[in-house]
């Protein structure tokens, strides 16, 4: 694949592809976080592999410092993702006031 622009929201990764420079307006892939996994396989590349709602893995190449810095930036994302997840399901389990 060529150049990527890459948008990172609570629980979704939006990946747009570029050309001369420009991003496109639509995301080619939004990969959902929930169930993912952000890794540093060497220096320079970072692997993302997802398994919501399909199984999937995603590989990214960089500088040391973007791959450190996306690789951080995933981490807490996902662990937010996850925290935020469980708080929903522990309304949906125990109720809510809201009638």
């Amino acid at each position: 694949a060529g150049p990527q622009f890459l948008v990172l929201r609570p629980g979704v990764l939006r990946i747009f592809p570029t050309e001369k420079g420009k991003r496109s307006r639509q995301a080619e892939h939004s990969v959902q976080l929930l169930r993912a996994e952000a890794v540093a396989l060497d220096p320079q590349c970072l692997q993302l592999q997802t398994r919501v709602p399909c199984e999937g893995k995603y590989f990214f190449h960089g500088s040391e410092e973007e791959i450190k810095e996306w690789t951080d930036a995933l981490a807490q994302n996902i662990a937010e993702t996850k925290t935020r997840f469980e708080r929903y399901l522990k309304v949906i389990t125990e109720g809510s006031t809201v009638y």
